[in-house]
């Protein structure tokens, strides 16, 4: 079998390793590679320097064959192009699969022209973002419409967590296609939660308004915890500010590659995902997967992954997150207990082993 993968619009094999995402995604698809015996090529929104990131898979460059315009406005109209170098290009391919949402539209006309199955992976609904985050109404109207198409145009479309099941069913009429494929871990040996630093608070994501960072440096004013931050965003500066001001002490580092990423978890007693709102986050599987105590804001998609006071804790505003700092430093909580039950619960549900034997299922029936 053969699949073409769409990279999300505007996304290369340059940006995902500068992101930290490349060494991730390369584990996953070399395993589907070996393990379903399914070819990919990847459609990445990158120049020709694309082919110097990875050996493992064909790689289809879309600026090796487009210029590359600095107008976005040219950049979205030349798009409806690319579906036809595609064809003319890549031959024997069995089905289109879509990383994520954004780029769709060309995913669409591909499956227009060639009649091959499309495959719509989303790790978080881009419709209902686009309301969570206040965005402008005509955003919020070219994603409903995007979905909409996408929903009527795809042969499967998958969803990360039942939140975004629930939504597209409440919002769209859609046959019979529909299914939540989560995201996945790698299984990880996990340190003694007694030997890892219990004076730092963890926190992995960009810095923007989003991933409410803000929230977490205020609760954590008056307290001996130190803050750990790894990721980039346009609000460092800010965040640093705000720090300084408050006297927390915040260390913000630059994003690093999966594998350094893991160890880094073992290194910390607790981890904080301040999120408004998620898909079905990577980094708060990650961190419980690595053994680490998991806090985590009270929204639906937390609230899937975390039961309260078992497996993790979940709080509503910064009084609640400032009281659990205060009990985490007085230290009469069964953090071993709590560590463990989360480590479990991951491993049962979001093991790369389960994901992989779904999704090599999913794309057999798609051609059968």
């Amino acid at each position: 079998m053969h699949v073409i993968l769409l990279f999300t619009y505007g996304y290369s094999l340059k940006l995902w390793y500068e992101s930290g995402a490349l060494e991730r995604e390369v584990i996953y698809y070399k395993r589907l590679t070996n393990e379903g015996n399914i070819k990919f090529t990847f459609v990445t929104f990158g120049e020709e320097d694309d082919l110097d990131y990875s050996n493992e898979f064909d790689i289809f460059p879309i600026y090796k064959y487009l210029k590359k315009r600095k107008s976005r406005a040219l950049s979205y109209l030349q798009s409806f192009y690319i579906p036809f170098i595609i064809k003319k290009n890549i031959i024997d391919f069995d089905v289109i699969k879509q990383n994520q949402l954004n780029g769709s539209w060309i995913s669409i006309l591909l499956k227009i022209l060639t009649g091959k199955p499309l495959f719509i992976r989303t790790g978080y609904d881009m419709y209902k973002f686009s309301i969570e985050d206040n965005k402008k109404w005509f955003v919020r109207f070219l994603y409903k419409k995007l979905t909409s198409l996408s929903l009527r145009y795809s042969d499967l479309y998958s969803v990360s967590n039942s939140q975004d099941e629930y939504f597209l069913n409440k919002n769209f009429t859609i046959e019979n296609k529909l299914i939540i494929r989560p995201n996945w871990v790698l299984s990880a040996e996990s340190s003694s939660i007694d030997s890892r630093n219990k004076n730092s608070i963890l926190n992995v994501g960009r810095l923007e308004r989003q991933k409410n960072q803000i929230e977490l440096i205020r609760a954590l004013e008056n307290t001996d915890f130190n803050l750990v931050i790894y990721g980039e965003g346009s609000l460092r500066n800010y965040l640093l500010q705000k720090s300084n001001e408050l006297n927390v002490n915040t260390t913000i580092n630059n994003v690093v590659q999966y594998k350094d990423l893991l160890e880094i978890y073992k290194q910390y007693k607790f981890f904080v995902l301040s999120s408004d709102f998620e898909g079905n986050p990577k980094v708060l599987l990650e961190a419980m997967a690595s053994g680490c105590v998991v806090v985590a804001k009270n929204i639906p998609n937390n609230e899937e992954l975390i039961e309260n006071n078992q497996d993790g804790f979940i709080y509503s505003n910064e009084k609640e997150l400032k009281l659990l700092f205060k009990n985490f430093a007085l230290g009469n909580i069964d953090f071993f207990s709590i560590s463990n039950k989360a480590r479990k619960k991951v491993e049962n549900n979001h093991s790369i082993e389960k994901l992989l034997k779904d999704e090599i299922k999913d794309l057999k029936n798609l051609i059968n």
